[in-house]
């Protein structure tokens, strides 16, 4: 938090002929009339009518730190007072300008980037016309890089004029000087930075210090036109699946956020059809998709395409994309990053001497734009310089572990789904075989790697120059993942040198990054602890029962902190939805953190929910929220596709599919209080059954639930996990079931055997 004073903001500073002290030149008027401040004349205090004010942007010159934020004084927001300049009177009376945004104050960067509503060709007429009135800066809405205010004040004469900060909100307010006139000069005024003051623009645009905030209206009608409020949440329409619609259904039904949720996946997976080409290459945004930017301030760029033509690896979309009736596209996708894997073997690149073995760096099917644009256009820090490996020192692309791991077990994923294929591991085996030779080459090459301890080691967000859990756990998984495959394939050489890589690299991940009860926090990656969350990909979602111990352990003894560390009690996490909302949501279920969960989808809702913005219900890159306000923002691309995912990942755990395990399927929703959920012919993961159910959420310990099965395979067993419950034991259909705790609630497992195809199998529970 900023310190409470004034700030002295003098960007150039004006010397009295003779060379006299800067601080003179702070007690006396120059040329026509200008000042610095704060301008505090030591001999006798001048009048005037009127001061134009030079200025107008922020110090921080953005809406909020990459991403977004939910602290109050992280974020600016139209409407939010930066400050204020004080005309105190030698009579003892003072006039304070307010420095609104909209009104008084403006942005620059992100103003000249786009504008809509109010510029480019999405443009309102009645929005612009609306800034125009509101916003009193000369220059402003034109984004010059000098703007101005002409103030009228009192015709009596000044003791001070001062410019006052707002602590509690980032930056402070440029103003550089002004101009104090006796009379209505129109002009250039010129002595220190120049003023048109003969500009037409101040004819309706002139502030009266006895009564300078004027415009609370328009600023309030730009605000509800571009941020969303708690009220609009109470609006939002309710939901009923086209007639004609194909593919699986998710459906919550209990209040408005159960409708919201229900569009957010509806929508969001047919948004996700639009970026799949028919080569397999998926978009990382939509076609057309517009963009807020990632530090905006609440007016957007349309038709921004911030990614398209870019498919990024670190999205382990694959894997859920190919139970949603998409398999044949996913697998294209496989084949199109296949491809992508070879680039360096097939164009024969070499660091040091040594054959670069392939492996998906950032952007498969760019490989070298990392190495090649970014590090030398954009200084992207690298440790791959020439100094350390001559010519050749762009080979290796980038080293993006994490982006690498997250493939390999998407793929593995949709051979799973797929039906867990022997001989397509033999026609793949080149791929295969492949991007587990590069995990093994990295350990054991750490002079090109930069590998260490059984580490991998990266350079791109997940692992900036270092070693982490998000970095490593996906490498660890997909090797393990690949076993599997290798296994199928009667690769048991294979299998067995692989296992013992994946020892290695697990004993390494839990030395390196945990202290044997907690994961350390600084080695997380993004934002929070990753570990259940990927694990779930490999384990499905009974990771209490699925994964080891000793991981479920690690990941619920570090909960707590890691949500005191940003979220607190306010239960968002809107810095990239994928990366902070949506992991620490679904560790939140996995954990079964009843109450936490309860929360956080709910929250998840009003984050992707903008009703008066392009495509409500898309996913935004990242949100910023103001709990004072009980307003939201949208920041970064729409759609983008990891956020995009990590909310369909979140909502189908919600709804409780959980992916095959031979032949027995759980279904395990975890739902807010007064949800209900019914899904509709959804595929089950590692199986080829469509299966469709209803469940409530227990009101005073009583549930009903219903499922049935269709083209049921080998799939003879469904496993129901009833619950939150508050009592030791339930009766099911009058048979009594003991319930077991877990997370914050308690749970009771029903089992069905010898599942029939088309048969409905309903559950009256009862405490």
């Amino acid at each position: 938090m900023k310190k409470n004073i004034y700030k002295i903001i003098a960007l150039s500073l004006l010397l009295t002929p003779g060379g006299a002290a800067a601080e003179d030149a702070r007690t006396r008027l120059v040329g026509d009339g200008w000042f610095e401040m704060p301008f505090r004349p030591s001999q006798q205090n001048p009048q005037g009518e009127y001061i134009y004010f030079v200025g107008g942007y922020n110090s921080e010159d953005r809406g909020t730190p990459p991403w977004g934020s939910l602290v109050e004084s992280e974020n600016l927001f139209i409407g939010d007072r930066a400050g204020e300049i004080v005309i105190a009177y030698a009579d003892g009376t003072a006039d304070v300008i307010p420095l609104i945004f909209g009104y008084t104050m403006w942005f620059k960067a992100n103003w000249r980037d786009g504008g809509a509503p109010f510029k480019t060709e999405e443009a309102e007429p009645a929005m612009t016309a609306c800034l125009r009135k509101a916003l009193q800066l000369q220059g402003g809405f034109e984004g010059n890089d000098q703007t101005a205010i002409k103030v009228k004040i009192q015709s009596k004469p000044i003791r001070e004029i001062r410019l006052a900060d707002n602590p509690r909100k980032a930056g402070e307010p440029v103003f550089d000087g002004g101009y104090l006139l006796r009379s209505d000069e129109r002009k250039t005024l010129s002595g220190g930075k120049p003023v048109d003051a003969a500009d037409p623009f101040f004819d309706t645009h002139t502030i009266d210090s006895r009564r300078p905030d004027t415009m609370r209206r328009e600023i309030e009608r730009i605000r509800r036109r571009l941020y969303t409020f708690e009220s609009d949440f109470k609006k939002a329409p309710a939901f009923k699946y086209p007639e004609t619609y194909e593919r699986a259904r998710i459906s919550f039904t209990g209040n408005r956020f159960a409708d919201i949720l229900t569009q957010v996946y509806y929508y969001n997976v047919e948004d996700i059809l639009t970026k799949m080409r028919d080569d397999g290459m998926i978009d990382e945004s939509s076609p057309g998709a517009p963009s807020w930017r990632y530090d905006g301030f609440g007016t957007w760029v349309p038709q921004a395409n911030s990614y398209c033509g870019a498919m990024y690896s670190r999205n382990r979309a694959l894997g859920i994309l190919s139970y949603l009736d998409l398999l044949p596209k996913t697998q294209k996708s496989v084949d199109f990053l296949h491809k992508c894997l070879m680039y360096y073997p097939d164009n024969g690149l070499t660091m040091l001497g040594k054959r670069i073995p392939g492996h998906w760096s950032v952007i498969p099917n760019k490989p070298m734009e990392y190495s090649k644009v970014l590090v030398p256009v954009a200084n992207w820090p690298t440790q791959y310089t020439k100094e350390l490996f001559g010519d050749d020192y762009q080979n290796f692309g980038n080293s993006e572990p994490d982006g690498h791991g997250l493939t390999m077990m998407s793929i593995a994923n949709v051979w799973r789904n797929g039906g867990a294929d022997p001989q397509w591991v033999l026609d793949n085996w080149t791929y295969v075989n492949e991007a587990v030779h590069y995990i093994d080459w990295a350990m054991k090459n750490p002079d090109i790697s930069f590998n260490k301890n059984g580490l991998m080691y990266g350079e791109t967000e997940a692992a900036m120059m270092d070693y982490t859990m998000f970095a490593n756990i996906p490498c660890y998984l997909g090797v393990r993942m690949y076993v599997e495959m290798a296994q199928a394939a009667g690769k048991t050489r294979e299998a067995t040198v692989w296992t013992e890589l994946a020892d290695r690299m697990e004993r390494a991940i839990l030395d390196g990054f945990s202290d044997g009860r907690q994961w350390n926090p600084e080695k997380f990656g993004f934002f929070h602890d990753p570990s259940m969350s990927i694990y779930a990909d490999y384990v499905g979602y009974d990771v209490r029962n699925d994964a080891p111990a000793a991981w479920y352990s690690l990941c619920d003894n570090t909960y707590r902190s890691d949500i005191d560390r940003y979220i607190g009690n306010a239960f968002f996490g809107p810095r990239g939805l994928g990366y902070d909302h949506n992991i620490i949501t679904q560790t939140s279920m996995l954990l079964d953190r009843s109450d936490d969960y309860d929360r956080f989808l709910t929250n998840l809702s009003k984050l992707c929910y903008s009703p008066r913005l392009p495509k409500p219900f898309i996913v935004p890159e990242g949100a910023s929220y103001s709990r004072e306000q009980g307003m939201y923002r949208r920041q970064g691309d729409l759609g983008n596709f990891v956020q995009q995912n990590e909310t369909v990942r979140t909502i189908l755990m919600a709804a409780g599919t959980s992916k095959a395990q031979g032949n027995v399927v759980k279904i395990m929703p975890r739902l807010p209080k007064t949800w209900n959920v019914e899904v509709n012919d959804l595929t089950v993961p590692g199986s080829e059954a469509k299966i469709s159910y209803r469940a409530t959420y227990p009101e005073n310990n009583v549930q009903t639930a219903s499922f049935s099965i269709e083209n049921k395979g080998n799939l003879d067993t469904l496993k129901f996990r009833a619950g939150p419950f508050t009592c030791d034991r339930v009766t099911v259909n009058g048979t009594v079931v003991r319930t077991e705790p877990a997370g914050d609630a308690r749970w009771a497992w029903i089992t069905v055997d010898r599942l029939q195809n088309g048969e409905k199998y309903t559950f009256n529970i009862r405490p």
